[in-house]
């Protein structure tokens, strides 16, 4: 098997990537999973041979190859002890991932071949699949490249190297070609993946081949200091997700999305534009995750990724049956009076004791007051008067009450008047 275009590719790839982008010393994340393997089987007249190999959890340096190879050999007159060989089949696939402080750099290809008549098969996998934890804002870089390969020359895709959240929503993703870009991840979970898999009988057959580096930092200049929350609510219920954010210079300017796709107001939906997002008549067909691009003096950054659970309910059974969906643990109701001048009650109701906290924060993300830390077990109100945690008149404008809790995300939108 002549497979020269791949091994140069993939030999540059592993020598000169770490000297493509900057490495910085470090990098605050937290690796979750690891899954890496190696596959590559050869088949011959109905007999198959080739290793599996598997390296997962371990998150250091990992360079393995594996081959498949099997001969059909019947007897002949040239050799009648050991018979002759009519023909062969043979695969191989090769991975070197390596992880340091502040990324990863990774490779990968594979490919086969088969030689005599009756003619042979072989299939070949080998992934590398990392998900980790961002606690703060991070900025990222990176440079990837793939080569497809003969499959193109078939019409189908087998490799590429991808980027994407934990609901599997890609930020991005290559199959053939050249690929670098630099941006920011807010908090939450991601997973960078590569691959190249086919299974095949052509006589030669070159899959893809890939590799990349991946360096993630701390964003030491982050301008969300608050960020939206997950949300379950009921079908038909109204959905609100708010985002704090302060400017050196300037004003921010925001963009909300869903399933990282901008969102327009309409009849339903408000406030895409601003720091509080507001869906009303929320069913099934909201459910997703929803974040917010936050613009300062030109520089944008996402925001943490919300997830929305729209739960169901049965009507109309025996008073016996059983809900679908899960039970709210604590409902908040709309403040009234909202606008307000002197003070505004929202009353709640906890369907079991569970520990709260409800804090007033500025449309900024800036605390302003904790109107409560303690057990809400019962119905009760919450009431603030307008003033901080120093007892001063707060300036007029737009707040927001916060509570969370055990299974408890609640926000309401605050009018105080002049």
């Amino acid at each position: 098997m002549t497979r020269p275009r791949a091994f140069q590719l993939l030999a540059l790839l592993t020598l000169t990537l770490p000297a493509l982008l900057p490495l910085p010393a470090f990098a605050d994340w937290i690796p979750l999973t690891i899954t890496r393997h190696v596959i590559a089987e050869a088949t011959y007249r109905g007999v198959t041979d080739g290793p599996w190999q598997i390296d997962a959890d371990y998150l250091g340096p990992f360079d393995d190859t594996a081959e498949g190879f099997v001969n059909y050999v019947i007897p002949c007159e040239e050799d009648p002890e050991n018979g002759c060989e009519i023909g062969h089949s043979t695969s191989a696939s090769h991975q070197l991932s390596t992880f340091v402080h502040n990324g990863t750099v990774f490779s990968g290809q594979a490919g086969g071949s088969w030689y005599g008549v009756p003619d042979g098969s072989y299939k070949f996998d080998n992934l590398f699949h990392f998900r980790f934890r961002l606690t703060q804002n991070h900025r990222y870089n990176f440079y990837w490249q793939v080569d497809a390969g003969d499959w193109p020359s078939v019409g189908l895709t087998r490799g590429y190297i991808k980027l994407e959240n934990s609901y599997g929503e890609g930020f991005h993703m290559i199959t053939s070609g050249a690929l670098s870009d630099s941006g920011f991840l807010a908090p939450g979970d991601y997973v960078l993946e590569a691959r190249s898999w086919g299974e095949q009988d052509a006589e030669n057959w070159q899959g893809a081949v890939y590799g990349g580096q991946f360096v993630c930092v701390p964003d030491t200049a982050t301008t969300l200091p608050y960020q939206p929350n997950d949300l379950t609510i009921g079908c038909g219920g109204t959905a609100t997700f708010s985002v704090g954010s302060t400017c050196a210079v300037g004003t921010p300017t925001y963009q909300w999305r869903r399933n990282l796709v901008p969102l327009s107001n309409n009849a339903r939906i408000s406030g895409v534009n601003g720091p509080t997002l507001t869906i009303q008549n929320a069913c099934t067909a909201d459910a997703g995750s929803y974040d917010a691009i936050v613009t300062c003096a030109g520089t944008s950054r996402p925001s943490r990724q919300a997830r929305l659970t729209i739960t169901t309910t049965t009507t109309g059974v025996d008073a016996g049956a059983e809900l679908v969906g899960p039970v709210p643990v604590f409902r908040l109701r709309a403040p009234t009076p909202n606008p307000f001048r002197g003070s505004t009650a929202l009353a709640y109701e906890a369907m079991r004791p569970v520990h709260v906290v409800a804090t007033v924060y500025d449309a900024h993300g800036a605390k302003v007051r904790m109107l409560v830390d303690d057990v809400a077990s019962t119905t009760g109100t919450l009431r603030w008067n307008g003033e901080t945690t120093s007892g001063r008149r707060a300036p007029a404008g737009i707040y927001f009450l916060r509570v969370e809790g055990s299974g408890v995300s609640e926000t309401r939108k605050l009018v105080l008047m002049p």
